[in-house]
């Protein structure tokens, strides 16, 4: 049986898993980020909520953060596109003129 956490050891948990989520964000680790986010949903799911306040300021923070990711993501999308983009408009003009 899988003991509970209290709204401390709860909060130190998503802290800990918002942290490991930057951390992937930054070294673009996005597979471990992923993982993170998993971890993370969970954790949030199953709050221990005895302090409204305090589970509301835990996951306010784990919001935050999961939004500058997303951002992140999504301008590392962008510019993987745009690369992409751009070889093929060379193979293109290779093709054209080769």
């Amino acid at each position: 049986m899988a003991r509970v956490m209290s709204e401390q050891e709860w909060a130190d948990a998503v802290a800990e898993q918002v942290r490991a989520l930057e951390a992937a964000a930054i070294a673009t680790d996005w597979s471990g980020a992923e993982l993170c986010t998993t971890s993370l949903a969970a954790l949030l799911a199953a709050p221990p909520g005895t302090d409204r306040a305090h589970t509301e300021a835990v996951f306010m923070h784990a919001y935050q953060a999961v939004g500058r990711v997303s951002a992140a993501a999504r301008a590392a999308h962008d510019e993987v596109r745009a690369e992409l983009q751009q070889l093929a408009s060379s193979r293109k003009v290779v093709a054209a003129y080769g």
